[in-house]
């Protein structure tokens, strides 16, 4: 079983011909007592009303954790009321541990404190060692989450939604256990429920390599649930991951027509707009969920993205930690709290956010990324290294990661290194000036080491990119790059290097552009599983790439004179030296014809 498209996991509408899953999961549930009830035994409880179970759920929902624990300890139990004190218990060990750590972030928790909250954690364990119901294996992962042995954790949570497949907890869960190349294993051990799908697509959109493969999926399952504000959230969440912002927000929008008042999902949102610069928006939206749901963490990531808008980072500080007292496990809040003490330089606290969020999810590149610029700030750029790696290994085509990563080798002297993020942070989509910034960049650490013949051949490529945007309206100013055209024009008079040398030939070849950007030629390989770019057919990236070395290694003394005339005509410094070049060039074309 693989994840395709057309995979019947992966596309939905093969798991019920006959009849909406809506009307098969209400038949089902309603022919329960017929058929032997396909429901956990979580739900079957002996005693039609249960007082004892009653006043501890009134205790539980206000989060008073050890009076319901110890309510339900006095009374005969069912499984029911057994996941409710267990899980109550699980629950004050949490918020222990996290009164040790959370939100001052001044000293991580002493080894005693460790050892107590871990002892209690293994004491509800051996509670559960042989459970069968949904609920008990659904606690029984968490603990081994919590304790960090993920495959017995990843087993009670396969467990559980065997059992019991309408529990999105537990897949969530499961999410954060399975590891990217694990998914494909655990199909077979997956039920044959829509929820499946869900599960795919979830897992899908927190993997590095999302793609329009997960967008296929989440239309597939649009067309069983139309206008599902869960799935259009999941399809907009999507277009952030891949950078496509406007599509994202568009999405958004239809989103909150359909449920003007849904939270889940805000945080997200809220970042689109505050990356989009949508100030207007971002402060409507906040006044909006502020009156109706301060309550809500995602409310408060959104108000707290409000206050960073408007540099009131003490006060965004407030509404994150807001956000955490509500739910200890808010990803966007550890980030973003994260993000605000690097604003306010307290690197120390900072860190401890940022770990925090891996905890939670250790595929978020956030969070790594985080790490990395908490390292950068002082100067620990070793580490920072480290940190940038693991961001580049989560998000392999995502170019800022690799700029990160380059401007740590170029500050650890290792400019080899550094030069190879840089390219590879070329063959990912980027905007115009990202191009340019990046080209300059490997221009400059060529030329540091010496290695003037590759240099050249790199400011010829940013003459090709300055190039292709003189007749848009976003052009880049010519006399910005006036030297990159002088050096082009010598490398078409043959001055830099012999032109069929093979240092030439490989520096040329190292220049190929790639085939995205801007309409660059390029490489059939540049944008494969990615989107947001176009490349071309193999055979006619081969030709571009062919005609792009052969250009580069016979010259072309008309090109050149065109360089030189673009270079006078911006009148800068380097005038004087193109109408010298230009002197050399005609006396060279007064050679050729004799």
């Amino acid at each position: 079983m693989v994840i395709d498209a057309d995979d019947s996991l992966a596309d939905p509408s093969t798991l019920g011909q006959t009849s909406s899953l809506h009307v098969r999961f209400a038949a089902f549930s309603a022919n329960s007592s017929q058929t032997g009830s396909p429901l956990p035994s979580s739900f079957q409880s002996a005693e039609l009303v249960d007082p004892h179970y009653a006043l501890a759920k009134a205790y539980f929902d206000d989060r008073q954790y050890e009076r319901c624990s110890a309510l339900l300890g006095k009374s005969t139990q069912s499984r029911k009321s057994q996941f409710l004190r267990l899980y109550a218990d699980y629950l004050t060990a949490e918020r222990q541990a996290n009164e040790q750590n959370l939100l001052m972030a001044k000293t991580r928790s002493s080894r005693a404190d460790v050892g107590t909250i871990t002892e209690s954690r293994i004491t509800i364990l051996e509670e559960l060692i042989d459970v069968d119901d949904a609920f008990l294996l659904y606690l029984k992962g968490l603990l081994f989450r919590r304790l960090n042995r993920r495959i017995e954790a990843m087993d009670a949570f396969l467990k559980s939604v065997q059992a019991f497949p309408y529990n999105w907890s537990a897949w969530q869960e499961l999410v954060n256990t399975v590891e990217n190349d694990e998914l494909e294993h655990i199909l077979d051990l997956l039920p044959e429920t829509f929820m499946s799908t869900f599960f795919i697509e979830h897992h899908s959109r927190n993997n590095p390599q999302t793609s329009t493969t997960n967008l296929e999926r989440i239309d597939s399952l649009l067309t069983i649930f139309p206008d599902s504000a869960y799935l259009l959230m999941a399809k907009a969440q999507n277009y952030t991951i891949m950078q496509q912002l406007e599509d994202s927000e568009r999405i958004f929008e239809r989103v909150f027509e359909i449920d003007p008042f849904r939270m889940d999902g805000l945080a997200d949102y809220a970042h689109t707009l505050f990356v989009l610069d949508r100030y207007d928006k971002l402060a409507a939206l906040s006044d909006q969920f502020a009156e109706i749901g301060n309550d809500h963490p995602e409310v408060c990531c959104l108000i707290g993205n409000y206050y960073n808008q408007r540099g009131d980072h003490h006060r965004a500080i407030e509404a994150f930690k807001r956000a955490l007292r509500l739910d200890m496990g808010c990803l966007a809040a550890w980030i973003l709290l994260g993000h605000e003490y690097l604003e306010l330089k307290n690197s120390h606290a900072a860190a401890e956010m940022y770990r925090r969020a891996i905890d939670i999810s250790p595929n978020d590149h956030r969070a790594w990324h985080g790490l990395g610029c908490v390292y950068e700030l002082n100067g620990a750029w070793s580490y920072a290294a480290h940190y940038f790696q693991k961001c580049a290994s989560i998000r392999p085509y995502d170019s800022r990661m690799w700029a990160s990563l380059g401007e740590c080798y170029d500050r650890l002297e290792q400019t080899q290194e550094a030069v190879s993020c840089f390219k590879r942070h070329l063959t990912c989509q980027t905007t115009q000036d990202e191009q340019v910034q990046a080209i300059q960049r490997i221009i400059d650490l060529y030329e540091r080491i010496g290695e003037h013949v590759a240099a050249a051949c790199w400011h010829r490529r940013m003459v090709h990119v300055v190039d292709q945007t003189l007749t848009r309206p976003d052009a880049l100013p010519l006399a910005r790059f006036v030297q990159s055209y002088i050096v082009a024009a010598k490398w078409e008079m043959g001055e830099i290097a012999p032109l069929k040398s093979t240092a030439a030939r490989r520096a040329v070849r190292d220049t190929v552009p790639e085939g995205r950007n801007g309409g660059a030629i390029g490489t059939a390989s540049a944008g494969a599983g990615r989107s947001g770019g176009s490349t071309l057919h193999p055979d006619s990236a081969a030709a571009a790439e062919q005609a792009w070395v052969s250009a580069g290694l016979e010259g072309d003394l008309a090109l050149a004179d065109e360089y030189l005339r673009k270079v006078i005509s911006a009148k800068t410094e380097y005038t004087d030296q193109a109408e010298k070049l230009l002197q050399e060039l005609a006396y060279m074309r007064d050679r050729s014809l004799y």
